[in-house]
């Protein structure tokens, strides 16, 4: 695959040049700088988010999220449920977003999954995860 667009790129270096047209390259190179900022931006929107399972059912899971959001005085926005996924969203107390999804798994297991921000936040999470968490005990 790589070899593929690497003969592609090439001849369209080659086009451009013999043209004489090398303006033709700056779209090009824009498309791939773009390309590579997006796979970095969707690594480090993954490597921020915390995901658990935990040993309740979805139905506790999700009142353990609403209950654990309301004692660390952090008020839901939005609640959007569905049959197998609950997502919350948040505000953090400096203005940042908070994303927490509860996903059925099987009885008596779900997935918390908490985001604080959109970089960084790790640390943010792993509270507001904590306080669910205390919740669920």
């Amino acid at each position: 695959m790589f070899k593929k667009i690497g003969l592609y790129l090439a001849l369209v270096c080659c086009v451009a040049n013999f043209s004489g047209c090398v303006f033709l390259l700056i779209p090009a190179a824009i498309g791939i700088a773009g390309g590579i900022g997006i796979g970095i931006g969707t690594a480090k929107w993954m490597s921020d988010k915390l995901v658990e399972e935990v040993p309740y059912d979805f139905a506790k899971t999700a009142q353990g999220v609403r209950d654990g959001l309301k004692s660390m005085q952090l008020i839901i926005v939005k609640e959007s449920d569905t049959d197998t996924l609950v997502q919350f969203n948040s505000k953090y107390s400096d203005g940042r977003t908070v994303w927490i999804n509860v996903e059925h798994i099987k009885d008596k297991v779900s997935k918390l999954e908490v985001r604080v921000g959109v970089w960084g936040g790790q640390k943010e999470a792993r509270v507001i995860l904590d306080g669910i968490l205390s919740q669920l005990k």
